[in-house]
C-alpha cells in the first residue's frame, strides 16, 4: 500500500500512504510542510484498481490527529483516543474483552466534549417536570372553586 493515493469518501485527497505500522497506516500529505498522521485501518478500505486507500472519516480529523515523527514513531494510545478506539491495554469497566475497534466512551464523554448536560441529570430533569405537570395547581383540582358555578 505504500505509495498508494489516500481520499475521503467524497473523494478528497487527504495524502498518500508512506509505512504501515501495527494496525495504523501512516499517511504523508502536504507540499512543502509535509507531516505524517497515523490513521487506524479499521476506517480504510482499499480501491485496488485505482490505487487508492479511502478513508470514511473527514480530512479535517486526519489532520488534528496525532503527528508521527521521521522514525514512525508515535503514541498509540493518543492516536486511539483521538479517532475513538480503544487499544487492548486500555481499562474495561465491567466484564468482557475489549475489540481493537471498540469505541471507548458512550454519551457521557460525548456530551461533555460538547459542552451539555449528561443524559442521565437530563432524564431526572424532565422527570420532575413531568411531575409538576402531572400535578398542576389549578382551581379545580384544589377545589377551590366557589358553589353555583
Amino acid at each position: 500500500m505504500e505509495g498508494w493515493e489516500v481520499v475521503t469518501s467524497n473523494d478528497e485527497k487527504v495524502g498518500h500512504v508512506v509505512a504501515t505500522i501495527d494496525d495504523f497506516l501512516i499517511v504523508e500529505h502536504g507540499h512543502l510542510k509535509k507531516t505524517r498522521h497515523p490513521v487506524p485501518r479499521t476506517f480504510a478500505h482499499l480501491r485496488e484498481q485505482e490505487r487508492q486507500v479511502c478513508l470514511n472519516l473527514p480530512k479535517d480529523m486526519i489532520a488534528e490527529s496525532p503527528k508521527v515523527n521521521d522514525e514512525n514513531q508515535f503514541d498509540r494510545e493518543e492516536a486511539a483516543r483521538h479517532y475513538g478506539l480503544a487499544e487492548p491495554d486500555s481499562p474495561v469497566v465491567g466484564d468482557g474483552e475489549v475489540d481493537p475497534d471498540e469505541a471507548v466512551w458512550g454519551p457521557d464523554r460525548d456530551a461533555d466534549a460538547a459542552g451539555l448536560m449528561h443524559p442521565e441529570k437530563l432524564r431526572a430533569q424532565i422527570q420532575t417536570h413531568k411531575r409538576h405537570e402531572r400535578f398542576p395547581s389549578s382551581p379545580s383540582f384544589l377545589g377551590d372553586r366557589k358553589p353555583g358555578r
